[in-house]
């Protein structure tokens, strides 16, 4: 099984090729098929740079809301698993491992916990209910299969003013996804 990854750009504070670097170093090469970034703004001058990287797509959207961008960018995605990344913000190390193992343990869906690195915080993250856990957290971050998300991604309620986390609590919340 095969990454793709899909950042959102919605503004040029973003470092983009920082986000490209670490995420080619800290996965297994053979595993992240494609990085796409998707700019949200007409005049996203860092996609021209991005587009000489290996593995590296770059998408100009349009759309009407946050969500619709997820999708262009889904859309556009040929691995057969997703991640969903909000921008500035990095998985930990190995993330690609952990996302592989998941799925193999019968997780449709899944969310990396961003944290203290307490293990009685994590040990107490791990016996709430998933909405209750993702109140106490930054949620930067979705995975699902591809399949799934086209399946799921068109019966839920699109709110316009949503940012990228707000979508990516959603998308946890609706998808069933488990913490890692």
């Amino acid at each position: 099984m095969r990454i793709s990854i899909i950042v959102p750009l919605s503004g040029e504070k973003e470092d983009t090729g920082e986000a490209c670097r670490y995420l080619q170093y800290y996965a297994t090469y053979q595993t992240v098929k494609e990085i796409i970034f998707i700019s949200t703004k007409d005049q996203c001058s860092k996609l021209a740079v991005l587009d000489k990287e290996p593995k590296v797509k770059t998408l100009r959207f349009a759309g009407a809301s946050k969500a619709a961008c997820l999708e262009a960018g889904a859309f556009e995605a040929t691995g057969d698993i997703l991640l969903f990344l909000n921008p500035g913000t990095f998985p930990r190390p190995h993330f690609d491992q952990l996302i592989l193992e998941s799925l193999q343990n019968n997780n449709k869906a899944g969310v990396f916990a961003q944290v203290a690195t307490d293990s009685v915080w994590n040990k107490i993250m791990a016996k709430l209910p998933l909405r209750c856990a993702l109140c106490f957290m930054r949620v930067n971050n979705f995975f699902t299969t591809r399949h799934l998300f086209h399946l799921k991604s068109r019966q839920l309620s699109r709110h316009y003013s949503d940012t990228f986390k707000q979508v990516f609590h959603r998308y946890a919340i609706s998808f069933k996804a488990t913490l890692i």
